[in-house]
C-alpha cells in the first residue's frame, strides 16, 4: 500500500469540507484521530544489550516487543552436575539452528527470556550478556509524524472537520451546525472503520490466517485441558 505524508490530510479539509484549520491545530486534532483508527506502519528491529542489575532499558522508538532472547541456544541440558552434556546439547542444537533455512525475522535461536515488565524498564531474575531485543518501532517521517495511506487520510480530514464544526455550533449555539456536525461525525465512523481494514490480503497474509485457524498446537479439539480437582 502506497504511504502518504501526514500532511496529506490537512489538504482534504479544504479540498473536500471547504473548512481551514490552523496547521499546528491540526497536528493535535489529526493525531487523536489517528491515534482512534488505531492503525501503525511499523519495521522489525533488534539491538543487542546487556542486563545489568537484572534490568534493561527500552529504546525510546518501541512500539511493542516481539521477543527476548538469550545468545545461548534452548537446549535440554541432561545433567545437573556435569558440564560436558551441557556442552554437547549446545553444540547440537547449534549446528541444527544453522542448517534452518527461510526462517521469519522474529525467529533466533537463543532461549526466550522471561522478564517483567514496569515503563520503559524490563526486569529479569539475573543479569545476561548479549541479549537480543526484537522490537516494532514505527516508521516516521523527518518530524515524527507517521504516514498514512489514502483511506487514513480520509478519516484524519473527516474528524478534523468534525471537530471544526462541533466547536462553531458549541460557540454560535446554532442547531444546523450541531446537526451538520453530527452527520459529519457519522462519516468519521465509517471512514475510521474503512481505514482499518486492509485493502488486499496477500497469498502469505492468507497463509498466516490459515495457519492460525487449523494449527492444533495449543490446544486439540474434543480435548479438555480444565485442571484437575
Amino acid at each position: 500500500m502506497k504511504t502518504l505524508s501526514f500532511y496529506t490530510a490537512y489538504t482534504y479539509i479544504e479540498a473536500r469540507y471547504g473548512l481551514t484549520m490552523d496547521q499546528n491545530e491540526f497536528i493535535t486534532v489529526g493525531m487523536i484521530a489517528y491515534t482512534k483508527i488505531g492503525n501503525k506502519n511499523t519495521q522489525i528491529k533488534g539491538e543487542i544489550l546487556n542486563v545489568e542489575n537484572g534490568m534493561i532499558k527500552l529504546p525510546c522508538d518501541i512500539v511493542s516487543i516481539e521477543g527476548v532472547f538469550a545468545d545461548f541456544p534452548d537446549m535440554v541440558v541432561t545433567s545437573n552436575s556435569e558440564k560436558y552434556p551441557h556442552i554437547v546439547s549446545s553444540f547440537i542444537e547449534r549446528y541444527i539452528n544453522y542448517w534452518k533455512f527461510n526462517e521469519s525475522l522474529l525467529y533466533d535461536d537463543g532461549r526466550l527470556l522471561k522478564y517483567t515488565q514496569s515503563g520503559d524498564t524490563l526486569y529479569f531474575d539475573r543479569d545476561y550478556k548479549n541479549v537480543l531485543l526484537l522490537y516494532r518501532a514505527e516508521n516516521l517521517d523527518s518530524e515524527g509524524l507517521p504516514f498514512i495511506n489514502d483511506k487514513e487520510a480520509d478519516a484524519i480530514a473527516a474528524y478534523c472537520a468534525y471537530t471544526i464544526l462541533y466547536r462553531e455550533s458549541i460557540k454560535s449555539k446554532n442547531r444546523d451546525t450541531f446537526q451538520l456536525a453530527k452527520d459529519i461525525q457519522q462519516e468519521w465512523g465509517r471512514l475510521c472503520d474503512r481505514a482499518r481494514m486492509p485493502e488486499k490480503l496477500s497469498q502469505n497474509d492468507v497463509d498466516k490466517i490459515l495457519d492460525a485457524l487449523t494449527s492444533c498446537d495449543r490446544k486439540m479439539y474434543g480435548k479438555s485441558f480444565k485442571p484437575v480437582r
